[in-house]
């Protein structure tokens, strides 16, 4: 839940996909005007749709506060199919000892993304990462950067998100807000099952599907 100026970007950002989906309501339609971003914020709304794609918003604001991480980066994800660039700069982060934690569900919603899930997370845990599984489905994406940056939003870990789907999320440097969701991640990270590679070790069979995944994701 979230209040003051930020509401209005996100109800603007509604009546802005609203009117792309051939809405006629004239109350919606008046509040499509983007409001002003105020460059100091605690927190600010992106939105990623067909019509700002091109903008690469989630990959900016994921590569920024990765590339500006000196402590810790967690993620929280039911789907951890990461582009390339991610991987590049979350292995970055790696080498400057960074610590990166990954939290996924041991069992998706989706049928073979498990399989997905493993491949990366066994990519991950061997570069460095700190990787759990959750005991029950996870629905949750959050991000959570040296205790000074977060997001919470709709996006998954997946091509899909970052290049064509309509997602948003709540950015924020709000120490209270960031602080809670701390206590939120921390528990999740409590109730999980580290991931070991050699538990779900990925065979050639699944290899090769996640390589072709890989590819075929902004098409699927």
């Amino acid at each position: 839940r979230v209040s003051g100026r930020i509401v209005q970007n996100i109800i603007s950002s509604f009546a802005r996909l609203y009117e792309d989906s051939g809405g006629k309501n004239p109350e919606l339609l008046a509040h499509t005007q983007k409001p002003r971003f105020f460059a100091h914020a605690k927190l600010w709304f992106v939105e990623h749709t067909p019509r700002n794609k091109k903008s690469n918003t989630f990959r900016f604001h994921y590569l920024r506060a990765i590339r500006e991480s000196n402590l810790e980066v967690t993620i929280v994800t039911p789907y951890f199919l990461p582009h390339r660039w991610l991987i590049g700069v979350i292995h970055q982060a790696l080498i400057r000892k960074v610590a990166v934690t990954i939290i996924v569900p041991r069992q998706c919603d989706l049928w073979g993304v498990d399989k997905a899930n493993y491949y990366y997370l066994e990519l991950m845990h061997n570069l460095g990462a700190q990787c759990y599984l959750t005991r029950t489905m996870n629905h949750a994406k959050a991000m959570l950067v040296d205790e000074k940056v977060a997001v919470v939003g709709s996006q998954n870990i997946d091509a899909l998100s970052f290049d064509w789907n309509t997602e948003a999320g709540v950015f924020f440097t709000d120490e209270h807000m960031i602080h809670d969701l701390k206590l939120i991640v921390e528990k999740w990270k409590n109730d999980a099952i580290p991931f070991h590679p050699q538990e779900h070790h990925s065979n050639w069979f699944v290899r090769m599907c996640a390589s072709l995944l890989s590819y075929l994701q902004p098409i699927l």
